[in-house]
């Protein structure tokens, strides 16, 4: 198993990562008409097609896609208005991170109390335990404190990336800063 999530699992989950970023990078150019980043490559359109029909299965009029952003943001000046939209985008990417964590947090609490339990009805001795749970769970385990940590760094970036913004917005009523070049 663990050879298996550092060949395939790793992988897969760090190239999904990579493709979500490129698709969103796509949506923020078009929707809040700034420019694209260069250092991303744009997503090709059969991936946004085959993303596209498998969230239409879910919801098929998309209407939790619809007003992503509070419709009161039109009445903002647009340059104001995308760097609003981006702290959204980073709070809606923190509150992510954090459910996931917290889940992850749960599921592992939950499993380590189910097999002490277990083991206890059963009278399994330490020893078999260790043997017969803990070192076969070892892999799971690796992967969920792997996950925890990277999702604690994603948590700390986009909470930096938060603040950074406020104090953009907070220097906008100023007028101490440059508004077209912070969109990006």
């Amino acid at each position: 198993i663990t050879i298996i999530d550092l060949t395939f699992i790793a992988d897969f989950i760090n190239q999904a990562k990579k493709e979500a970023a490129r698709v969103q990078e796509l949506f923020d150019v078009n929707v809040l008409g700034i420019k694209w980043n260069t250092l991303i490559d744009k997503p090709d359109n059969e991936t946004i097609f085959r993303h596209s029909e498998e969230y239409k299965k879910k919801e098929p009029t998309f209407e939790s896609l619809k007003n992503w952003y509070s419709p009161e943001i039109r009445n903002i000046r647009s340059e104001i208005a995308k760097i609003i939209c981006q702290l959204s985008n980073c709070s809606y990417d923190n509150n992510l991170r954090k459910n996931f964590k917290n889940k992850l947090t749960l599921l592992a609490v939950i499993s380590s109390l189910t097999i002490i339990v277990l083991s206890s009805i059963n009278g399994i001795t330490m020893q078999n335990v260790i043997v017969t749970i803990l070192l076969p769970l070892l892999p799971i385990i690796v992967f969920s404190i792997k996950k925890y940590k990277e999702n604690n760094t994603s948590i700390e970036n986009s909470w930096k990336m938060k603040q950074l913004s406020s104090r953009t917005i907070e220097s906008l009523t100023d007028g101490n800063i440059d508004i077209p070049s912070l969109s990006r």
